[in-house]
């Protein structure tokens, strides 16, 4: 006997879920930033921390890496359907494998050991305290470069989708990341509400890149497949022992 199950993937649905789940994280962290700055709380088992979105290898963290690995998943989706261009298809594959190491980097950190290195070298500071930046936004330039064609012929509602969401992302990971940075320099490296902020502003902005980049994704899979649906097929068999 087989049992098949359909899972249907409607963009706004997604979308709407995703947006609920980072709010419910927004709300935890904010309730963390009052037990700390407000009430001078500390961190009641540990639970400031692992609802910070400015911090690393917590719930926010998981929930990132899910966002990218779902984003890789459909830049691999997106390679496989119609129409058939091959640059086209290397921009997907290209862009799946960039953000398997966007995740990775998101879990690891690997960019914050570039900061030392990249300080020392280039001697930055200000918007460049952050050193990390300087290398990474190069290699975003580059890719922009080479990818903006491809998106161009994707029409009018999918370059502006896909442009508004890289442009939202990026306004976090390097335009606030950026202020932020400065600010850290200016105050001494103190770790206060303010610069807290910045890293809140910082992280929902990246958040909300990925959910609009989910959304972006999944209708243009709609336009290009009878229907966007993943179907779980599971064979069961019952084995029945005969007697002698």
């Amino acid at each position: 006997m087989g049992i098949s199950i359909d899972v249907c993937l409607e963009p706004a649905r997604v979308a709407r879920v995703l947006l609920a789940m980072f709010a419910l994280l927004l709300l935890a962290h904010a309730v963390g930033l009052y037990l700390t700055f407000a009430l001078n709380f500390g961190d009641p088992f540990g639970l400031v921390r692992l609802f910070n979105l400015a911090l690393e290898r917590n719930v926010p963290t998981l929930f990132e890496c899910c966002l990218f690995f779902l984003a890789t998943t459909l830049f691999l989706l997106l390679a496989r359907l119609p129409p058939r261009d091959p640059a086209e298809r290397r921009l997907w594959l290209v862009l799946a494998v960039t953000f398997v190491y966007l995740a990775a980097d998101e879990a690891l950190a690997i960019h914050e050991r570039l900061i030392g290195p990249v300080r020392t070298h280039l001697h930055t500071g200000g918007l460049l305290f952050f050193a990390w930046i300087v290398p990474y936004l190069a290699a975003v330039l580059t890719l922009a470069m080479w990818a903006a064609p491809k998106f161009w012929r994707l029409g009018n509602r999918f370059r502006i989708l896909f442009g508004l969401s890289a442009v939202v992302f990026l306004s976090g990971a390097v335009g606030m990341e950026m202020l932020g940075g400065r600010y850290y320099q200016d105050h001494h490296e103190t770790v206060d509400l303010t610069y807290r902020l910045y890293q809140t502003m910082e992280e929902s902005l990246e958040f909300l890149g990925l959910i609009l980049l989910v959304y972006t994704q999944l209708a243009l899979i709609r336009t290009r497949a009878t229907e966007a649906s993943f179907r779980l097929s599971f064979g069961l068999e019952d084995r029945i022992a005969q007697a002698p």
